[in-house]
């Protein structure tokens, strides 16, 4: 399971266990770059959030979590004073810390992926760019065309893919 939360919108998408464990010949021969379920959703309660996540594991018998580190822009720069003037980043820190302590204390083991690591200073357009070089049949295309706000759950489908050696923040996305 790969979530990349956020405090406007979280996105999670959910892979065959095996997909993390193979080669990008066997991934793409067996399908496993299409996962099993995905979504983006709003944060409106924060224990049915962490129950939601919980339930999702439990149903998918999700063995590993990777969720997305919050990133610290800085004071220096109009990103990083926004996001700490609105008090974002340590409601962000907050999720993170539950999101963790959840799965830890159901059994499933989890981890943070930083954001840096696995697609550097890309725009959210280039990264659905390359998801959909991999998976043009994705159906958060349509999100593209309507213009609706899914940009967490991309990011959650591109850390599966990153996992998966499929894209990085310097590749194209083919291989």
């Amino acid at each position: 399971m790969c979530i990349d939360p956020g405090v406007a919108g979280t996105g999670v998408s959910i892979w065959h266990t095996t997909s993390f464990n193979s080669t990008s010949e066997k991934i793409k021969e067996k399908n496993l770059f299409i996962p099993l379920f995905h979504r983006s959703f709003k944060l409106k309660d924060e224990l049915k959030f962490y129950y939601y996540f919980l339930e999702l594991a439990q149903e998918y018998e999700v063995e590993r979590v990777y969720i997305e580190n919050a990133h610290y822009h800085g004071t220096g720069s109009a990103k990083g004073q926004m996001t700490a003037a609105k008090g974002d980043l340590v409601v962000l820190a907050k999720y993170i810390g539950g999101l963790l302590a959840t799965f830890w204390l159901s059994g499933v083991q989890a981890e943070t992926i930083d954001v840096m690591r696995w697609k550097g200073q890309l725009p959210k357009e280039v990264v659905m760019r390359r998801i959909l070089k991999i998976w043009p049949e994705c159906p958060s295309k349509r999100n593209l065309e309507t213009g609706m706000p899914t940009a967490h759950d991309w990011d959650a489908i591109g850390i599966g893919y990153y996992l998966m050696g499929l894209i990085n923040k310097k590749s194209s996305g083919k291989r």
